[in-house]
Formats: structure tokens, C-alpha cells, sequence
């Protein structure tokens, strides 16, 4: 019976820590991306990686939840709310 509780415990602690993910920046996982999303909304930036050529910073698209910009290609960062406005300088949003 002792372990059963443990064997509880030990699950319910996994499961209430693997819901806690909204730590940012959020880092995709660009080998396993998403194919459904069920996160609710809030503003995030997806950054994207080397292979996405930007002619003005930032290099980066809005999206609805980090979720949904981690299933997008070459996404491989996410921070919370909206992306800096085109043309910005990353000085610009340190302000």
C-alpha cells in the first residue's frame, strides 16, 4: 500500500511539474515539434533560427502561444509577448 501512495505521488508531482512550462524564453524542441495545440492564448514572439535569412530585425513572427510558434519551421525560441516592430534595433527594447 506504502508504495501505491508513493507510486501516486511521484505521478502527480511529474504531472503538476510538466503543466508548469511557461517559463520564457521557451526553447522549442526543434527535433520533435508539436503537431497540436491545446495552450491557451497569449501574445509570444517566435524567434527564428540561422537558417531563416531577415533583412530587418527582428527575425521573428507573432503568434498566439508558444505552442503554435514552435510548430512553425525554424522557430527555435520563444518570448513572451508581442515580436519588437520591424526595423527596431535590439537596444530599442531594452528601454
Amino acid at each position: 500500500m506504502k508504495y501505491v501512495l508513493l507510486l501516486i505521488l511521484l505521478l502527480s508531482f511529474y504531472t503538476i511539474k510538466s503543466v508548469e512550462t511557461n517559463h520564457y524564453p521557451h526553447m522549442c524542441d526543434t527535433k520533435n515539434r508539436p503537431r497540436i495545440c491545446h495552450e491557451p492564448n497569449e501574445d509570444v514572439c517566435g524567434w527564428f533560427d540561422q537558417h531563416i535569412q531577415c533583412f530587418a530585425y527582428p527575425c521573428a513572427i507573432n503568434a498566439v502561444n508558444k505552442c503554435e510558434a514552435c510548430k512553425m519551421d525554424h522557430v527555435e525560441k520563444v518570448t513572451l509577448g508581442k515580436c519588437p516592430k520591424t526595423g527596431s534595433r535590439p537596444s530599442d527594447n531594452m528601454k
